[in-house]
C-alpha cells in the first residue's frame, strides 16, 4: 500500500511540474473539482467552439520547451502552399472568389516528435493517460489515445516573420494546442465557430469571412501556457501574418479514438518532408 502510495504521490509532482494542478485538476478528473472543470470546458466549447486555459502549463515548463524550439528551428520542415479552405483542388467550374476556387497560402515549419527529447514536456504531456481522459471528457468520447506516429504525435509549429496560416476548415473534429511563444506582432489565431454545417456548406457566410466582410472573428488567448481545445471541422480559422522579429511558436497534440493512428506516408512527407514508419522509430536522446 505503501509502494502505491508512493508511486501515485511521485507521479503527482511529476505532472505538477509540467501543469497547475491547482487550478487544473488534470489528476484528480474524478473528484467534484474535476468534473466540475470538465463540465465549464464542455460547456464553453459548446458556446464558443473552442475551450481556452491560460497558465495551463507551468511557466518553467513552457520556458524549457520554447528553448527546445529555439535549438530544433534548423531541422524544422518548412511547408509552404497555396490550397483553399477545404485542402482541395480549385473549382475552376466557380468564380474565383468562391471559397472553393479562391487561392490561400499558408507558410510555417514543423518540429517532428522524434526530434523532440524526452524530457520536453510537451511530450509528457501528449503521452499522459490523464490528458487523454481530460481531452476525451470534452470533447465527449468514450476514450482517446495519443498518435502513434512518430512524427505527428506531438510537434512544434514555428511562424517566422512573414508566416501565417491561411483560413480553413480542418478534416479533423478537434486540435489541441498549446501556446509557448506569441510573436511580438500579428500571429493571431483567428475563427468564426459553426460558420458551416455538415448539411450546408455556407459559401456566401464563407466568402464574406475571407474577404473581411462578415462578423469579426473570435481571437484565442495566446498567452504562454495557454492550453486551447477547438472544434476546426466547422469553424474556419487561421493565423494571421507574423510580424516583427520573434517567431510565433505552440505545440500540437494530437489524439484520436484508434491507439494505431498514423498518417498516411505521403501526408507524412506533405508536413514533415519524410516518411518514418511506426517500426523505425526510436525516441530522440535529451
Amino acid at each position: 500500500m505503501t509502494d502505491i502510495a508512493s508511486t501515485e504521490s511521485s507521479e503527482r509532482m511529476g505532472m505538477a511540474a509540467i501543469v497547475d494542478l491547482d487550478r487544473y485538476p488534470l489528476d484528480a478528473l474524478d473528484s467534484d473539482a474535476g468534473r466540475a472543470w470538465v463540465e465549464g470546458c464542455r460547456a464553453e466549447l459548446a458556446e464558443f467552439g473552442s475551450c481556452s486555459l491560460p497558465g495551463f502549463v507551468q511557466p518553467e515548463a513552457v520556458a524549457r520547451t520554447v528553448a527546445a524550439g529555439d535549438a530544433l528551428a534548423d531541422r524544422a520542415w518548412h511547408a509552404n502552399q497555396r490550397h483553399n479552405v477545404y485542402f482541395t483542388d480549385p473549382d475552376p467550374s466557380v468564380d474565383e472568389g468562391h471559397p472553393r476556387r479562391r487561392s490561400i497560402r499558408s507558410s510555417q515549419w514543423a518540429i517532428a516528435r522524434d526530434l523532440l527529447p524526452e524530457t520536453v514536456s510537451v511530450r509528457a504531456l501528449s503521452e499522459s493517460a490523464e490528458m487523454c481522459a481530460f481531452v476525451a471528457a470534452v470533447v465527449g468520447v468514450d476514450t482517446l489515445y495519443p498518435s502513434a506516429d512518430p512524427l505527428d504525435a506531438v510537434q512544434i509549429s514555428l511562424f517566422h516573420p512573414g508566416d501565417e496560416l491561411g483560413w480553413h476548415f480542418d478534416n479533423s473534429e478537434f486540435s489541441v494546442t498549446l501556446m509557448l511563444r506569441p510573436p511580438e506582432a500579428g500571429g493571431a489565431f483567428e475563427y468564426h465557430p459553426g460558420i458551416r454545417s455538415d448539411a450546408d456548406e455556407c459559401s456566401q457566410a464563407v466568402r464574406a469571412a475571407i474577404a473581411g466582410d462578415g462578423p469579426e472573428p473570435r481571437v484565442l488567448d495566446t498567452a504562454p501556457g495557454t492550453l486551447a481545445i477547438f472544434k476546426g471541422r466547422h469553424a474556419l480559422h487561421r493565423v494571421t501574418p507574423v510580424t516583427g522579429p520573434t517567431s510565433r511558436m505552440n505545440a500540437v497534440l494530437t489524439f484520436g479514438t484508434d491507439p494505431d493512428m498514423c498518417l498516411t506516408a505521403d501526408t507524412q512527407r506533405l508536413f514533415y518532408g519524410r516518411r518514418v514508419p511506426v517500426a523505425d522509430h526510436s525516441p530522440a536522446s535529451a
